[in-house]
């Protein structure tokens, strides 16, 4: 699996494993929850617009978004903003997954990634999931604010409450 920062100062280009080069771009759109939005064309096809996908954080200097590819060549799923989507390489939308996230509460988001075996971990500021190598999402859990991870351990992702307590959520349900 790879996990890419894709900061949205300018237009990008990425190029899915199959070979399908497409562009994203920041664009202004009226938004019914506030987050930014990007454009997704791909080929020849007509752009789409990913409404709330991009971080807008104060822990970035621009917006950007993070592009995950699995072991599916034709497919990415995109984590910023208070979605995440799963593209494929032709154009369209797969699926969108709503995250934990409070668009006031913006100048908190991170969001950070932890390979394991199996797939990726992403963590945020108020929750966190799991996908598969395949970019199936297994299990998507809100967490608090100040809980901060700590461990992979043998079928659990450890982490750590404010109060100092452990929790352990389990890799496979």
């Amino acid at each position: 699996m790879t996990v890419q920062e894709v900061p949205m100062s300018t237009a990008a280009k990425i190029t899915f494993s199959d070979g399908v080069c497409a562009r994203i771009a920041l664009v202004a759109t009226e938004s019914k929850w506030g987050a930014r939005s990007v454009t997704f064309a791909s080929g020849d096809t007509p752009a789409i617009v990913l409404h709330d996908a991009a971080d807008v954080s104060q822990t970035s200097p621009v917006p950007r978004i993070f592009l995950v590819q699995g072991t599916r060549p034709d497919q990415v799923a995109t984590v910023g903003g208070i979605f995440i989507y799963w593209i494929r390489s032709n154009g369209t939308v797969v699926a969108s997954e709503h995250l934990h996230r409070v668009v006031q509460d913006e100048e908190y988001w991170s969001t950070s990634f932890v390979e394991i075996r199996q797939g990726v971990l992403i963590i945020y500021e108020a929750g966190i999931l799991l996908l598969a190598s395949d970019l199936r999402l297994v299990w998507h859990r809100e967490k608090l604010y100040d809980d901060r991870f700590r461990a992979v351990t043998v079928g659990s992702v450890v982490l750590e409450r404010g109060t100092g307590e452990e929790l352990h959520l389990p890799l496979w349900p």
